[in-house]
């Protein structure tokens, strides 16, 4: 029924409006309130909302920060043949429901919106896809949430290893990152996930980690919507001296340049 993109500035909000469909929202960047029927709950960046089809629906932004997130619409229309049959009653829920993105949620809405704002005629079917899987990702999310999923065990094989190490990267990409913090987190030690992870992908986890972080903040330039110095605080770097020395030595150009070249 409805997609698209929001960003509310440091202390904007979302007047209270009727909800007439499901919907999904991810949070991009930033932190907010969602509210529905006056039950507020916290949402912070890497989070999936489900908001029920009912209700009075607000959103704020934090004082502090502004706030990104975007947002998929739908009905359910009988039975789909691939959904879950209990999928719509996950979706009737009294209030909103939070987890965390445990499944890369993320490319999905990137591909949503990739289509939206394509020139000429949009792919409507394709949309409808991404949507499906949008559905199902955030089934999943939803359950591995309640499992209060794990990520240490230490029967992983070496490609298993290496997949939840770039999850874990993907997932906290907006965090300070290192080896000894990864390798801590997943309960191995840093010379056998930095041994494993070079092995199998021919680069230094330290590297592909930097790779990470200039990917995230080509996308937050492109967009225009946050100063260099905001991009830097949000990616984890110390000060915007560092993360310019760092985009620049895998790019070839200063973020500054990279953002002019892109115009």
């Amino acid at each position: 029924m409805q997609i698209g993109e929001i960003c509310l500035e440091a202390g904007f909000d979302i007047p209270a409006h009727k909800q007439h469909c499901c919907e999904i929202s991810y949070v991009f960047s930033g932190k907010g309130i969602f509210e529905h029927n006056g039950i507020k709950t916290d949402v912070s960046a890497g989070d999936i909302i489900i908001s029920p089809a009912d209700g009075l629906h607000t959103i704020y932004a934090s004082q502090y920060d502004a706030f990104f997130y975007a947002y998929v619409g739908f009905k359910f229309n009988g039975k789909s043949g691939i959904l879950p049959e209990n999928t719509p009653e996950t979706f009737n829920t009294d209030g909103h429901l939070v987890c965390r993105d445990t499944v890369g949620i993320y490319d999905y809405y990137k591909k949503c919106m990739d289509e939206f704002y394509r020139s000429g005629e949009i792919d409507t079917p394709l949309i409808e896809s991404y949507l499906l899987q949008i559905i199902l990702l955030t089934l999943r999310s939803s359950k591995n949430s309640s499992q209060q999923y794990d990520y240490q065990s230490h029967s992983e094989t070496p490609g298993k290893l290496v997949y939840l190490i770039m999850k874990y990267v993907d997932l906290n990409i907006e965090k300070p990152l290192t080896v000894h913090g990864i390798a801590e987190s997943l309960g191995y030690s840093i010379y056998h996930i930095s041994h494993t992870f070079k092995e199998k992908t021919d680069i230094t986890l330290q590297d592909y980690i930097a790779n990470k972080k200039n990917e995230k903040a080509k996308e937050m330039m492109l967009r225009g919507r946050l100063t260099l110095t905001e991009i830097a605080d949000k990616l984890g770097y110390m000060s915007i001296q560092s993360f310019s020395r760092s985009f620049k030595k895998k790019e070839g150009v200063s973020p500054s340049e990279y953002i002019n070249n892109s115009k």
